[in-house]
């Protein structure tokens, strides 16, 4: 399969996992939300980590990716 159908597929899946984490108990959605980060921002995150090694500075995909982890670990999500 193209990466882009793969890239969208993540998307949806990452919003699915969203809205259903909206709707239940904090300690139980804590699970989807983190499930639809890691799903959402996989292919970002790759492409960021390459982007920067590639070009030895930081790109806004590899930022974006380390302050979504910051956000998921302080527990602001």
């Amino acid at each position: 399969m193209k990466p882009l159908y793969w890239e969208t597929a993540a998307a949806l899946t990452s919003l699915v996992l969203m809205i259903t984490a909206s709707v239940l108990p904090v300690d139980l959605a804590a699970y989807f939300w983190g499930a639809a980060f890691v799903i959402g921002g996989v292919f970002k995150a790759v492409e960021g980590i390459k982007s920067t090694l590639r070009e030895k500075a930081l790109n806004v995909e590899f930022l974006m990716i380390a302050a979504a982890l910051a956000a998921f670990t302080t527990g602001d999500f």
